[in-house]
C-alpha cells in the first residue's frame, strides 16, 4: 500500500491529534511561583495549562478518530492504526508530565535545595 493511501486512510481525527500533541511540545500556556530564601529557591509551584489542555483535546480526538476508524469503509491497517495511537499516547503522556512539571519547567531540583536547607 501506498504512503499516500495510508495518508488518506487514516482518519482526520488522528491526524489533528498527532499535530496538536506536536504543536503544544514546544508552545507553553504556564504559570509558576516560586519563594527563594537566602537566593536559594526553596518552594515552587509550576503548571502548564497549555499541555494540559492540548493533552486532554488531543485523547478526545484519538477516541473520535477510532470510532471514525471502526465505522469506515476503508480503515487504516492495523499496524499503522497502532503505530499512529502509540505514538500519540506517549506524545500525551510526555504532555502530562512536563505540564504538571514533573519534568523539565523551573521547579526542577527545587526538592533537594529545599532538604539541604532544613
Amino acid at each position: 500500500m501506498a504512503v499516500s493511501e495510508m495518508w488518506e486512510r487514516t482518519p482526520v481525527a488522528w491526524r489533528f491529534a498527532v499535530g496538536i500533541a506536536l504543536f503544544f511540545q514546544v508552545c507553553s500556556l504556564s504559570s509558576s511561583n516560586s519563594r527563594t530564601v537566602n537566593g536559594v529557591m526553596v518552594e515552587c509551584s509550576y503548571l502548564d495549562l497549555g499541555k494540559l489542555a492540548a493533552a486532554a483535546i488531543t485523547v478526545v480526538l484519538l477516541g473520535v478518530g477510532a470510532i471514525a476508524a471502526s465505522r469506515s469503509r476503508t480503515p487504516p491497517p492495523a499496524g499503522l492504526a497502532a503505530g499512529v495511537v502509540g505514538v500519540t499516547v506517549l506524545l500525551v503522556i510526555l504532555l502530562v508530565v512536563r505540564g504538571l512539571g514533573l519534568v523539565g519547567g523551573p521547579c526542577a531540583g527545587v526538592e533537594s535545595a529545599a532538604l539541604l536547607l532544613g
